[in-house]
This record gives C-alpha cells, sequence and structure tokens, in this order.
C-alpha cells in the first residue's frame, strides 16, 4: 500500500470513530503494525475532544492511540514510522456532492484558475504557444475577472484562430469556447437552442452564438464534435481528480450522477482503479435517473449489487426532474 493509501485509511478510521480504539496500551505478542505516526497533534473526535501524539495503523484498522510510549506494544521492526513534527491529523472529509468521474473532462488542459484577468490570459497565450495538440484544453475559468458580460468566442480568436479551443468553467455548468469551436461544432446563427431556457449558446443583439456556452446538454453538443470522450480519453482526467481529492484530506466522495460516459462505464473505470490500487478514496454513487417513462427501481437495484466493494458502491437513486 502507498503511503497516500496508508494515511487514506487512516483517516476513514479516525472519521469512523476513534473514540471505539483503545487509548491505552495495546499489547501485541508479536508486533506486525504497518505504519505508525508519532510526535503529531492527533485529534481522535471523541466525545472528550482528545488530541493524542502517535497512532498506528495495521491494515485497515488503527490498532494504536496514544501517548508515545505506548507504541512499543505495537510497532515491530517492518514498522515504517513517519515523524509528523508537531503537525496536526484530523480525521477523513466527506465530500457530501461531486461528480469526480466528471473530473476526467473538466481537469484537462491549463489550470486557469486566477481572478486576475492579466494573469488569465496570460496563461492562455503560453499554453497555446507550447501545445502543439489539435485542441486547446483547460478548466477553471472563474466568473470574478467579467464584471461587463461572460467572455466571447472574439477574445480567444486574437490568440488562437485555427484551432479549436474548449475552456470549462469554474463551476462545470458553462464553458468559453473560440469561434473555430463553434465552427467545428456546427453551431451558428440558425442553430437551435440545445434546452431552450436552461441550456443554451448565449447570443449578441443579432442572434450569434457569443462563445459561451451555459449548461451540460449545450456544452456537450461542442464538446463531442472536438473530442471523443471514451473511458480511455477521461481516466487520466478522472485520476488527477481523485488525487486532488486525497491530497485535501477527502477520504470519500458521494457521486451525485455520474457524466460524460456511461453509468456503468463510469462504475467499472472505478473498479478497475480500486483493483490497480489507484482509488485513494471511497466513492459512494447515485444511478442518476430522468426517464419518466421508465421504472429506475430494478437498474438501481441490479447496480446495487454489482457495484459493491470496499471503496466503489452504488447506493442512491437520484431523480431529477427540472431538466
Amino acid at each position: 500500500m502507498t503511503r497516500l493509501g496508508k494515511l487514506t485509511v487512516l483517516a476513514g478510521a479516525l472519521l469512523m470513530g476513534a473514540s471505539t480504539v483503545s487509548m491505552a496500551q495495546n499489547p501485541r505478542a508479536n508486533p506486525s503494525t504497518d505504519f505508525a505516526l508519532i510526535n503529531g497533534k492527533i485529534h481522535t473526535m471523541d466525545a472528550e475532544g482528545t488530541v493524542a501524539e502517535a497512532i498506528a495503523v495495521e491494515g485497515d484498522e488503527i490498532v494504536y492511540v496514544g501517548d508515545a510510549a505506548g507504541l512499543g506494544d505495537v510497532i515491530g521492526i517492518g514498522t515504517e514510522v513517519i515523524d509528523l513534527d508537531g503537525k496536526m491529523v484530523l480525521p477523513g472529509f466527506v465530500d457530501g456532492h461531486s461528480h469526480p468521474i466528471a473530473g476526467g473532462l473538466i481537469m484537462l488542459g491549463v489550470d486557469l484558475q486566477t481572478d486576475d484577468k492579466d494573469e488569465l490570459f496570460s496563461r492562455i497565450r503560453e499554453e497555446v504557444e507550447s501545445n502543439n495538440d489539435d485542441i486547446i484544453l483547460g478548466y477553471g475559468v472563474r466568473f470574478n475577472p467579467w464584471t461587463d458580460g461572460n467572455p466571447t468566442a472574439a477574445m480567444l480568436d486574437e490568440i488562437e484562430s485555427e484551432r479549436p479551443i474548449y475552456f470549462w468553467a469554474i463551476d462545470g455548468h458553462a464553458a468559453w469556447v473560440n469561434s473555430k469551436a463553434l465552427e467545428i461544432a456546427g453551431i451558428d446563427k440558425d442553430t437551435p437552442d440545445t434546452a431552450p431556457g436552461f441550456s443554451f449558446f448565449e447570443r449578441d443583439d443579432d442572434g450569434n452564438p457569443t462563445g459561451w456556452i451555459i449548461e451540460l446538454p449545450a456544452q456537450m453538443q461542442v464538446l463531442t464534435a472536438l473530442i471523443d470522450p471514451t473511458p480511455e480519453f477521461m481516466a487520466p482526467g478522472v485520476q488527477e481528480w481523485m488525487q486532488r481529492f486525497a491530497a485535501a484530506g477527502i477520504t470519500a466522495a458521494h457521486d451525485h450522477g455520474i457524466q460524460g460516459m456511461g453509468q456503468d462505464e463510469g462504475f467499472q473505470m472505478l473498479l478497475e482503479f480500486e483493483a490497480e490500487g489507484k482509488l485513494p478514496l471511497r466513492i459512494v454513487g447515485s444511478y442518476y435517473w430522468n426517464d419518466g417513462g421508465v421504472d429506475p427501481l430494478p437498474e438501481l437495484t441490479e447496480m446495487q449489487e454489482k457495484y459493491n466493494t470496499d471503496l466503489v458502491q452504488a447506493k442512491y437513486l437520484k431523480i431529477n426532474m427540472d431538466g
């Protein structure tokens, strides 16, 4: 198990209730603890608010929490000891609503998370100059810099007009593209909105699309004309998303609807990551349903049985009836 995996197990175990772990010495005849953290401020979150200085983990179980002296009964020659140098340890965080699979589409290309408009365009120019791909991708466009209307295709055309550009907004519910992207997707003045009133192409006074796209149906109408979002294409982005979750201390996430690929494909991808030791957090997923003509319960039951491992579970039904 990698150190990231070990720490994920540790935080997850703390979250499930460190109060059930003995705070006293836990004598063992043949100590085989995998790893121990020492010299830290370990917040157990028990009823007494206990802060310990050492913790030991074997497999997926915390076997000791307490002072450093007690570690002698649970660690052995093969134990990896990590000195925290006074750093804090908290229980793992649980993300209550996210779409981790969608990260495979969103978190590709250049990171555009900045509130400074000059910095934003500088990053875009650098990416265009250094990237030889047929398409320029990016994510994280914030709303703060735009005080006089949303950004436009014309702004991007000045930087790159021969290759399509597709940038995700920070919330994933909008996109910013150049004219070449609209051209390849066949989006022009006469193109009807994908889902009028909900998902559409922002337009100027003459009805021409400006390059700002609202909501996923219209976004995907353009994006799928530029790329083929297969599981193989999305996997690197999903991996990056998961690693960032883990680095932020998130040990479990609720996926409220797999997006960007079929639901079975998404869950299967997660199972493969788990089997390969590449899934650093637990994913509890939903069967996403918005088809009023089909009973979702049989499909939900099948998915609950099919996807039910330690780290990947399809548990819930998400009903979306508003578009």
